[in-house]
């Protein structure tokens, strides 16, 4: 929602509750596509290098960046510094627009902090424009290098990156358009349009850091195959993981069974 929108909402709020008065949301820009746009970099899990493509395009909101995705080797994702002026602690919703090709059914959020760690929510998207809100409960802690965050929540205004990667994917080639990525005081649900978000991890063993998924299919299961070790082990998890398994029918709700494999000395 643009500024100019909000105000609107506000003065018709104002109307309906007898003139009170009422905070207009503060909102910034986390990341401006204004020409020529962020520089993007490409995490991928390509051992020859991204094919990918990164370009932009106009949209209602101005401008939005077009990822077209092919992923080669496990995984794809896009990621870009975010505006160094938002430091707000109170913006507590990270908002954007999105919209997809049919081959891609979520999107995959990630936060970076300068110490390493990391926090990621899920959300469904589909090929209309739709809008994305995140409050910091949606977030799950990924990596915890330092091992002093796991009793904490994300805050916005300590992030100093950001990465999209498509997750559900039914195809290697799929296309992301992003716009308006904002970060906002008002609350998730003060926008009635946005995408539903999938619980925390699409999926991700409670407690752990995972890496380097394996799926099948099998009877209508699907089986997915992790690495995975005790988020507190930081970046000592190499040489101290083991095999994850979990299970579902619709790829979007998980059961986890626990370790698959395990070293001979546990």
């Amino acid at each position: 929602m643009t500024t100019f929108e909000w105000s609107m909402l506000v003065l018709a709020l104002g109307v309906m509750t007898g003139g009170r008065a009422m905070a207009e949301p503060l909102t910034e820009t986390l990341i401006a596509f204004d020409a020529p746009g962020p520089d993007w970099s490409f995490n991928t899990g390509s051992k020859t290098g991204s094919q990918s493509k990164i370009s932009y395009e106009t949209c209602p909101w101005g401008r939005a960046v077009r990822f077209d995705v092919v992923v080669t080797d496990r995984w794809e994702a896009f990621k870009t510094r975010t505006a160094a002026a938002v430091r707000n602690p109170q913006q507590s919703t990270l908002v954007f627009r999105v919209k997809a090709s049919a081959e891609l059914q979520a999107i995959k959020v990630k936060l970076g902090e300068k110490d390493g760690t990391w926090w990621e929510a899920n959300a469904m998207v589909s090929e209309a424009w739709s809008m994305v809100a995140f409050s910091p409960a949606d977030f799950a802690l990924v990596h915890d290098p330092e091992s002093h965050r796991r009793d904490s929540t994300v805050c916005l205004a300590d992030a100093c990156e950001i990465q999209f990667e498509g997750a559900l994917a039914t195809s290697e080639h799929y296309t992301v358009w992003i716009a308006e990525v904002q970060t906002t005081t008002a609350p998730p649900e003060t926008f009635p349009e946005r995408s539903p978000v999938v619980e925390h991890d699409l999926y991700h063993p409670p407690g752990m850091s995972s890496w380097d998924y394996w799926f099948a299919e099998k009877d209508g299961v699907y089986h997915a195959f992790h690495l995975q070790a005790p988020a507190y082990l930081g970046n000592e998890r190499h040489g101290n993981q083991h095999v994850g398994h979990a299970i579902s029918r619709d790829l979007v709700h998980w059961t986890n069974l626990g370790p698959a494999l395990v070293p001979l000395n546990d």
